[in-house]
């Protein structure tokens, strides 16, 4: 259930999926938009199931509700912090690193937005915002942000993308782009994600 393995790594630990939310390159959904050194994106992992209830898969509500977007490929995007839900995709503000000691205080959506995560502590990180979707099973919106570097991912496209959901149009013309590169439907598929189903989201 949404676990590559446990091997104990990141990239094992769920699907890192960035929703299309027009911060990329126009018609060019598999390119990050020249202004953006950072940009947003999400993991998912089996344990925000027994957070969240009967809820659905918590997302950024961008194209068609969450559900048109892009799958990283492990080991390749390079990650530079970790943000609690909507933080304007960025590691830069006002709070600099959030501490491990955060996790002994109460949840507040305004300070929590404020620091940024280092790589290693992307484990504090989730386990906080589980912790809060678990105690109130109503957020939806509480979806966990992993900001990726936008350059990295441009230099590395198209080997940094696994695979693009939800947008018939934008995987046609990625497959086009990167035809010469060997691009396939075969070596980059088109899916479909359901938000609401924890079991196989991806089909």
């Amino acid at each position: 259930m949404l676990r590559r393995s446990s091997s104990g790594f990141l990239a094992d630990a769920g699907l890192l999926v960035h929703v299309f939310d027009a911060w990329e390159a126009t018609n060019e959904e598999w390119v990050p938009d020249d202004q953006r050194p950072e940009i947003a994106a999400s993991l998912i992992f089996g344990e925000q199931r027994a957070a969240m209830g009967h809820h659905q898969i918590p997302l950024y509500p961008g194209k068609n509700g969450g559900t048109a977007g892009l799958i990283f490929r492990p080991g390749i995007t390079k990650l530079l912090c970790g943000k609690a839900v909507d933080s304007v995709g960025t590691c830069h503000v006002y709070g600099g690193w959030c501490k491990a000691s955060r996790l002994h205080m109460p949840w507040t959506e305004g300070q929590d937005k404020l620091c940024a995560w280092r790589t290693k502590d992307f484990g504090l990180s989730l386990q906080r915002l589980t912790q809060y979707q678990a105690r109130y099973h109503h957020l939806d919106e509480m979806y966990n942000e992993i900001i990726v570097s936008a350059s990295w991912w441009k230099q590395h496209n198209p080997d940094a993308i696994e695979a693009i959901f939800g947008d018939r149009r934008a995987h046609a013309r990625f497959l086009a782009a990167f035809a010469h590169r060997g691009v396939s439907a075969a070596t980059h598929p088109y899916v479909e994600l359901d938000r609401g189903n924890w079991v196989s989201p991806i089909r």
